[in-house]
């Protein structure tokens, strides 16, 4: 996604390159002619034009290398990654050598042989002002420019409201308040027991929990046999660890049943709590409670003793699956605790000290549930960010670009707008007719452009089991601002050239 928007947005700047070159060749035009005239052809024109495109790309490439020295400090913190640029790598400096014959030699092409084709006689003669055709490339590329933006600011607005669902989305589960101790010595995960009763002194600490749950990782697969009709079946499902107190620490619902009584301690292989989309899924009810199931085969089953509800315990990529419980005397990976949300600090001290006091030769590392959840989507919250970054680059260099074509525009067009004022014409009827062109494309690049987004987002969005609905506000704030960013963009100078005494502009008429 990246690189593909990094081309994007080079292919934009080429636009502009290519527009702002055909704009200016009309103050070049008489140049050209005198330089044919004086013996140049066409071939050297043409070099001439191409070479200057190439060195302005060189001069372009080497800021850019000041540029990225001094911001990846800036993207290793954002990404947390560690970017190295080899500027010596055979394979940077091809990189380096295309994107020059990219933008050099492409972006040049096209305004070298306008200019190179102008015949003397008629630019000596009576001046250029320029051809349908020429105009009517020009106002495609400005089409393209803002189909691109208009697709990156839907973009940004889409994947902005499908993060914010995600952090609001009630997922089942309570994560915030919520730390995890890993246990990654066997050592440690015998003692679960103990660790929970040293911490459980603070009355800050409002419930703990052993398990094997954690957010950013995927349960284990595990074969269950289950009864259905007269028959014993097989199937796959998600299996977790869990003590007693888990469902009560991360406060997930409990539907029919109970939890684990304390007799199953001993004996873990007498019962199990399932979720809902379980109970519905192998044995066709809400309610299965009473009703056989294993996981240690066919001979050696117990029974439902509790039906939780739904919760994602994956994440939002990916759709709530039958998921099965149970309990065991140790063996668990992380220790949980909730915390007053009063006593956060002072209680995450006590928790370090008495780790630390308990033991002293194991490391101590803390978890925090809820930024556990957020890095399940650290990508696409970076994607995001970016999105949001590129589209202001987008239509910052697309307004460059019709800033300085519009000033053309209106330099070759000042003794029409002179005659008009002279005949009545005001200053707004004058800058509407200077916009109407803009008008029309901006309406051109929506309407290629709302489908183009719509497809991206809707495939985007598909990455996940749970998504918003495509806002069509996304879409109507992308036009609207993309056509008031334009007309701002190109009313200074035209509402400039309105206001101007058109004497002094006539008086040479």
């Amino acid at each position: 996604i990246y690189v593909f928007v990094a081309i994007i947005i080079l292919l934009v700047a080429s636009i502009n390159f290519i527009n702002l070159s055909i704009a200016s060749s009309l103050r070049r035009a008489k140049e050209v002619g005198l330089r044919k005239v004086a013996g140049a052809d066409r071939y050297k024109i043409q070099k001439q034009f191409l070479s200057e495109s190439v060195f302005f790309t060189i001069i372009a490439l080497a800021l850019s290398f000041v540029f990225i020295e001094s911001f990846i400090p800036l993207l290793n913190r954002w990404f947390d990654i560690q970017i190295y640029i080899d500027y010596l790598d055979s394979r940077f400096i091809l990189l380096s050598v295309l994107i020059i014959i990219w933008v050099g030699l492409i972006s040049g092409s096209y305004p070298s042989f306008v200019v190179s084709a102008l015949q003397p006689i008629k630019v000596l003669k009576s001046g250029f002002k320029g051809n349908k055709a020429n105009t009517s490339f020009r106002n495609i590329l400005m089409i393209i420019q803002f189909v691109i933006s208009v697709c990156l600011i839907i973009s940004a607005v889409t994947i902005n409201n499908q993060m914010t669902y995600i952090e609001s989305r009630n997922v089942g589960f309570n994560r915030h308040g919520v730390v995890n101790i890993p246990l990654h010595q066997n050592s440690l995960k015998a003692n679960n027991k103990f660790i929970k009763q040293a911490f459980s002194s603070n009355s800050n600490i409002i419930s703990l929990s052993a398990h094997s749950f954690n957010i950013t990782d995927n349960p284990f697969h595990q074969t269950v046999w289950y009864e259905k009709g007269d028959e014993i079946v097989d199937n796959i499902a998600w299996f977790l660890m869990v003590d007693q107190e888990f469902f009560e620490t991360f406060e997930i619902k409990v539907l029919h049943g109970s939890t684990f009584p304390s007799d199953m301690i001993d004996d873990p292989l007498k019962g199990y709590v399932i979720n809902k989309s379980a109970a519905i899924s192998y044995f066709g009810e809400e309610n299965p409670v009473g009703r056989r199931l294993g996981m240690r085969g066919s001979e050696k089953m117990g029974k439902v003793v509790g039906v939780i509800d739904d919760f994602n315990f994956l994440s939002l990529h990916h759709p709530i699956e039958p998921l099965v419980f149970s309990i065991a005397r140790s063996g668990y990976d992380y220790i949980s605790m909730r915390i007053n949300p009063s006593q956060y600090n002072a209680s995450l001290q006590f928790i370090e000290s008495k780790w630390r006091e308990l033991y002293p030769n194991y490391p101590f590392e803390l978890q925090n549930v809820d930024l556990e959840y957020k890095k399940l989507y650290k990508e696409e919250s970076q994607t995001g960010s970016l999105i949001l970054v590129f589209t202001l680059l987008s239509v910052f260099i697309s307004c460059l670009g019709l800033f300085g074509i519009n000033s053309l525009i209106v330099k070759y067009r000042i003794r029409e707008i002179s005659v008009r004022k002279v005949f009545g014409a005001s200053t707004f009827q004058i800058l509407f007719k200077l916009s109407t062109n803009i008008l029309k494309l901006i309406l051109i690049a929506n309407i290629i452009a709302w489908p183009l987004a719509f497809f991206l987002m809707d495939n985007w969005l598909n990455n996940f089991a749970y998504r918003v609905p495509i806002n069509w506000f996304g879409f109507l704030f992308a036009g609207l601002i993309t056509l008031i960013i334009a007309l701002l963009t190109v009313s200074y100078q035209s509402v400039k050239t309105a206001n101007a005494n058109p004497a002094e502009t006539l008086k040479c008429e």
